[in-house]
């Protein structure tokens, strides 16, 4: 990401919390761990978010998220469309 520090604060918790809202209007549950994931521990969990946006850049910034929150809260986050 070729943000300053607090561009990429910013852009980490304008993301995550829309994710977080987005995915709870399906499964609350979902949606809370989302959100808790990263605010429970926002230092650490930039820090990885920053670490697997590096380490493929190919992806882009949105997909490795959505990645790191199916690991930690369960796939898929958002039922597919019918």
């Amino acid at each position: 990401m070729a943000l300053g520090e607090g561009e990429r604060f910013w852009f980490l918790e304008g993301a995550l919390r829309t994710v977080s809202h987005l995915i709870a209007t399906e499964d609350k549950a979902k949606g809370d761990c989302v959100a808790n994931w990263y605010l429970n521990d926002r230092e650490n969990k930039r820090k990885v978010v920053e670490k697997a946006i590096a380490e493929r850049p190919d992806l882009g910034e949105t997909t490795v998220i959505i990645s790191l929150l199916e690991q930690a809260c369960g796939r898929p986050l958002i039922a597919k469309a019918r």
